[in-house]
């Protein structure tokens, strides 16, 4: 160790800090003692002065008055000679009509500290005014003197201080700072790694005098050396403990920094307590998470759509002891789901067997595969209904007609009206297919255009009655509606028309000859309830709940052998929607089916 040879300098910081103490309290001691002394010397002088002043009023007054009247210039000379030697008086004069008849003394050059007093002479009984005596008191003479003695009282107390501090500082020395000095040079010197002498100071002891502090001190010194050299080697083996621990510190600083910048969401897990060590901002930015929550560990726990779920990643990790990329849906703080691509690796965190838990969200990018695979699966739809569905009725078509083209002259009117029917209906079935390929197309590239406005319902459901009345008068279908009257909801006249055309077309596509189709709505709350039923085959439940799926080969055929290619409910589904109403269906097998539209009401329609 380093060794500081102290003794060289004679005074140290508490020498200093003593010396400015002491002054200080001197100082301030004597600044005090000699304000109150100079206030009482002042407050002394001044009513000295106020006494001859006032002397002057009681005694010399009536006297100048009679040497005045008199006209005594001799007298009057002798009293104002006098009057200048009372204190601080350096001026005085006796004026007569602003005339001076005698003065003594400098005139002073301003008013300051004159003081005027009236002659007064009583004559006859009458007090009349024959002058006026001036008296001018030098009014600094009482601070000058002030001022003097301050200054002798200062130095001399000065000087007093300074014995004080030059006597102090010697018994200081003497008796502490240079036994302190000798103790800073042992603890200098110290080595505690080798063998030392115990601490003396260069004292005069006195066996039966007791011990005084600085004896403490040394016992003390003395004492704890031998603890702390045992404990040195202990110090140099927890120091390097310490110096691997910080290291290993600042490298987990250096990764929770990289972290946190992470676009990962990372979570740190403890292995035993599956307790939350540590995530960064992109990991509760992923659950929602809200920046005051502090129970961080139930909301991961309920991220899992079925609780098994935790289980088994956490069996599979124990198993493998790693778990490297794999999908799974999690759920959010606000209810929605996402979907999480995750690796688990085994980590020691802060001196704890821990798991390291990347996250990626790939919600997008398994959107993109559910949207790709729909697109894929309505191009089949799509293929399937050009290469079987319009392949039907144009062969019917080309066929009537290449005979009717060929033979018509031949065939009987009542054949030739037949194959007329035929081809009729063909076309029919063709125009069906093509206007709902149209509408659908033109929905999924976002391409048809509707305007919402308010429409009347009655007047839509009564056109496809009317569209529809030959029809159902083919298949002997009774086709009734019951409309409650005025019902306007806010739709777009075209899409509502087609959503209507479709499902009676439907109805009476599906139900038997002498059956039933009845058109309902009714208002209910801010919806308007449109309900289309027939008495016809029905549909099975599992069958009824894909009704609306274009994937689904749902499509059969009519009561009269109607074809059809499973697009009609489909695309009504989707105008309904867009439209924000709803669409469902109640049917059971051979008990016909019943498809409810809801639509919003036009505000003004609402009923409570």
């Amino acid at each position: 160790m380093a060794n500081n040879n102290t003794n060289t300098i004679p005074f140290k910081s508490i020498s200093r800090r003593l010396i400015l103490y002491i002054v200080l309290c001197s100082s301030l001691v004597t600044l005090l003692l000699t304000i109150f002394q100079l206030q009482r010397d002042y407050q002394t002088d001044i009513a000295e002065r106020d006494k001859g002043l006032e002397q002057i009023r009681q005694v010399h007054l009536e006297t100048i008055s009679q040497g005045l009247w008199a006209t005594d210039t001799e007298l009057l000379q002798t009293i104002i000679e006098g009057l200048v030697n009372i204190r601080d008086v350096n001026y005085a004069a006796i004026i007569d009509d602003n005339e001076i008849l005698l003065s003594i003394g400098d005139k002073p050059v301003d008013d300051r500290g004159t003081k005027n007093f009236p002659l007064n002479y009583r004559y006859l009984g009458e007090i009349d005014k024959i002058g006026t005596l001036v008296v001018a008191i030098d009014v600094e003479a009482a601070f000058r003197r002030v001022l003097d003695r301050a200054l002798i009282i200062l130095i001399s107390n000065a000087f007093k201080t300074a014995l004080v501090v030059i006597f102090t500082i010697m018994i200081f020395h003497q008796m502490v700072s240079r036994h302190l000095t000798g103790i800073t040079d042992y603890l200098g010197t110290l080595d505690l790694s080798h063998p030392y002498a115990p601490l003396k100071l260069d004292r005069k002891n006195e066996p039966t005098k007791s011990s005084d502090e600085l004896d403490l001190v040394v016992r003390s010194i003395n004492q704890s050396s031998d603890r702390i050299s045992q404990a040195f080697a202990l110090e140099q083996e927890i120091k390097e403990r310490e110096h691997a621990e910080a290291l290993l510190r600042k490298s987990e600083a250096r990764l929770i920094q990289i972290l946190d910048n992470s676009p990962f969401g990372v979570s740190i897990v403890s292995r035993n307590g599956r307790k939350q060590l540590y995530y960064n901002r992109r990991f509760i930015e992923m659950f929602h998470i809200p920046e005051n929550e502090t129970d961080i560990e139930s909301i991961i726990s309920n991220s899992y759509i079925y609780p098994s779920d935790r289980e088994e990643i956490w069996l599979r990790y124990k198993r493998e002891g790693t778990i490297n990329g794999f999908e799974q849906q999690r759920k959010r703080t606000d209810g929605s789901f996402w979907w999480a691509y995750a690796d688990w690796s085994p980590y020691v965190f802060a001196g704890e067997e821990a798991v390291m838990i990347w996250l990626s969200d790939v919600t997008e990018h398994k959107q993109a595969e559910e949207k790709l695979q729909q697109l894929n699966e309505q191009k089949n739809k799509f293929f399937s209904i050009i290469a079987h569905d319009l392949k039907g009725p144009f062969n019917s078509l080309l066929g009537f007609s290449s005979l009717l083209s060929i033979k018509g002259s031949e065939i009987d009117p009542e054949k030739t009206v037949q194959y007329g029917v035929a081809v009729h209906k063909s076309a029919q079935q063709v125009f069906k297919l093509l206007e709902n390929l149209l509408d659908w197309s033109l929905l999924q590239m976002d391409r048809m255009e509707f305007e919402i406005g308010p429409v009347r319902v009655e007047e839509i459901i009564q056109e496809n009655l009317e569209l529809f009345g030959p029809t159902a008068d083919e298949k002997a279908i009774h086709l009734t509606s019951d409309c409650e009257q005025g019902i306007i909801v806010m739709a777009d006249t075209y899409m509502l028309d087609t959503i209507v055309r479709n499902l009676i077309h439907n109805a009476i596509k599906f139900t038997p000859v002498n059956g039933e189709v009845t058109i309902t709505s009714r208002a209910n709350g801010k919806w308007a309830e449109i309900d289309i039923s027939d008495t016809g085959v029905g549909i099975p439940a599992p069958k009824a709940s894909r009704l609306f799926r274009l994937n689904e080969k749902t499509s059969t055929l009519g009561t009269g052998g109607e074809t059809g290619t499973g697009l009609g409910l489909p695309l009504c589904k989707d105008l309904v929607e867009r439209q924000g109403g709803q669409i469902k269906v109640k049917s059971r097998k051979g008990k016909g089916s019943s498809f409810q539209i809801k639509l919003p009401l036009k505000p003004s329609e609402l009923k409570n």
